[in-house]
């Protein structure tokens, strides 16, 4: 291969993108009434949105005049504050080339490439992507990722509610447990179940990531989330009149699909009443949200969560994908 050439994206290095991404690796790739056109027509508005963001970058890279990857980075100013140290997403990182014995060294150029940039900021860097199970190269490109500095965080599986199975679902749930919408009053007994109740996010599974911190920022995002309205819908659950968890979800309207998609956010439970039936209170609320909110929705947990899992699928819930998530840690 001739010498790889970096350029930033342009709209030339847009339509160059869309005309040679695989169709497995396309956004809702597992949605079959979501049809291929649209699917493409969304991830390019998508890479439109994100260039237009004063915090994100990309680049493609050429050899002999032909596209042959695309990278995508996203800055999240609210985690990088937090924790002290820039935080990205990495939102694409597409490889079009065929032969996949030209792979390794296009990832090495690429992270030679990612590396020289952020090198001018001066300033811890972190870069966390996920990679979907259910695309057929993204196992090569994991190795190759590891090969070059990132390290394996834990695996996201995702389960999915379409509008029309919503009637077909099972739930059972503890009678004790008062299910009802989150107040501004709330706030307090929130952030302070939120500082001390999670072991399974991405945060506190990163050895690179300091708990203390992961704890100050998931209590200021459920603040954020009640007070600022950062979520659409947060449901509290009381157990004999005390606060013991909450869950949260947002929707929008994809109007390359003409469909509204919702997404779980995020839950907590005290451990202090765990095995009591509240996040399965929860769930049936939030459920019967995204149901009348809803045409089809989203909920992920770490593969370790088990009792999650064990709710999701006596519900009736089926996995939709599961997201291999690495992380690569800069220091300056």
């Amino acid at each position: 291969m001739q010498k790889i050439i970096f350029i930033p994206n342009t709209l030339d290095c847009l339509e160059n993108i869309i005309e040679e991404i695989s169709l497995d690796t396309l956004e809702f790739l597992e949605y079959d009434f979501i049809s291929i056109d649209e699917k493409k027509s969304y991830v390019r508005n998508k890479i439109r949105r994100l260039s237009n963001l004063e915090d994100h970058f990309s680049f493609c890279a050429y050899s002999e005049n032909k596209i042959i990857a695309f990278v995508s980075i996203l800055k999240d100013s609210f985690d990088s504050e937090i924790f002290g140290i820039d935080i990205y997403k990495v939102n694409y990182i597409s490889i079009f080339e065929k032969s996949i014995d030209q792979w390794e060294s296009i990832v090495f150029e690429i992270m030679k490439h990612l590396h020289e940039i952020i090198s001018i900021k001066k300033r811890n860097s972190y870069f966390l992507i996920g990679l979907n199970t259910n695309t057929q190269r993204n196992p090569l490109l994991m190795n190759l990722l590891i090969n070059s500095g990132f390290y394996y965080v834990q695996t996201l599986l995702t389960y999915k509610m379409l509008k029309n199975e919503y009637p077909s679902l099972t739930f059972n749930v503890n009678e004790e447990v008062t299910i009802r919408e989150a107040k501004n009053s709330d706030v307090d007994d929130l952030m302070n179940l939120a500082s001390k109740s999670f072991k399974y996010s991405r945060f506190h599974l990163d050895p690179f990531l300091n708990n203390e911190k992961a704890n100050i920022l998931l209590a200021t995002s459920v603040k954020n989330s009640v007070m600022n309205k950062f979520v659409d819908i947060m449901y509290v659950s009381e157990f004999r009149e005390k606060i013991v968890g909450y869950y949260s979800a947002k929707k929008r309207f994809i109007k390359e699909f003409n469909l509204t998609f919702g997404e779980a956010v995020i839950s907590a439970v005290d451990e202090n009443y765990r095995g009591k039936g509240i996040f399965k209170a929860l769930n049936k609320s939030l459920i019967q949200w995204f149901y009348e909110n809803t045409d089809f929705a989203e909920m992920g947990t770490y593969i370790v969560n088990l009792p999650v899992h064990k709710t999701w699928s006596n519900n009736g819930l089926s996995i939709v994908r599961g997201i291999h998530q690495l992380a690569h840690y800069v220091p300056y």
